[in-house]
């Protein structure tokens, strides 16, 4: 838990998780040349929708 900050750990897993997926897009964006529209194909529709909510 972290002191004073009012952050539950469910909130800290959450951005941890969201984090690590915008890594994986950003690599993978790197390396394909024809970038957005693989990019869109291995995005998952329910992961996006859990990230926002």
């Amino acid at each position: 838990m972290l002191n004073g900050s009012g952050t539950s750990v469910q909130e800290i897993n959450k951005f941890i998780k969201s984090f690590e997926m915008t890594q994986k897009m950003m690599k993978k964006m790197k390396s394909n040349k024809g970038g957005m529209k693989n990019l869109m194909k291995g995005i998952d529709e329910n992961s996006l929708k859990n990230m926002f909510k």
